[in-house]
């Protein structure tokens, strides 16, 4: 009996310190989110994007029993830029077909059809819940980037994608005609 109960407070004291690495594991990733520049990249993921990059992904599925830095290095951080900076090229991509701008030469002297002023865009998701809703506006491509919708909808809480968003043609059809 006492052996059980021994046994029994062992594997809880395991669960225990697992859930509690979880839990640090989660937290260094809101951290690292908060430390990187994120003036350096095209555009930036909003927080719960972030920690769907496969880094960081497999990171958190880990079993690491993260110190506070012991865990990010050069070659991690490297990693992590890159997955960003893939995140942000496809993103470019996407809403720059929204736009109509299937390819676009990457020079410096020309800016992207998705930086322009008049490039604004509109959440289909926020939308569907009518005009009271706050964040039913147009966003520009750096916001619409930083998206995070707060209509709760069942399973699809964090589920930010491109294809949630359309051009809002009021905007941009009054530039067209302006210039």
């Amino acid at each position: 009996m006492i052996e059980a109960d021994l046994s029994r407070i062992e594997s809880h004291r395991k669960i225990v310190e697992i859930e509690h690495s979880r839990t640090r594991r989660y937290h260094e990733v809101e951290r690292l989110y908060r430390e990187l520049d994120h003036t350096k990249f095209n555009c930036f993921p909003s927080l719960p994007q972030f920690r769907k990059l496969p880094t960081l992904r497999a990171f958190q599925e880990s079993t690491l029993d993260v110190k506070s830095t012991e865990w990010r290095n050069e070659f991690v951080e490297t990693l992590i830029k890159n997955d960003v900076r893939e995140w942000a090229t496809k993103t470019v991509q996407a809403f720059s077909e929204l736009l109509g701008h299937l390819e676009w030469p990457s020079t410096k002297d020309l800016v992207h059809p998705v930086h322009r002023f008049s490039s604004l865009f509109i959440c289909t998701r926020c939308s569907k819940s009518g005009p009271k809703v706050a964040r039913n506006k147009s966003l520009s491509f750096r916001d619409a980037a930083h998206h995070i919708c707060l209509i709760p909808e069942e399973g699809n809480k964090d589920r930010w994608s491109p294809k949630n968003f359309i051009v809002d043609t009021k905007v941009c059809l009054l530039v067209h005609v302006l210039t």
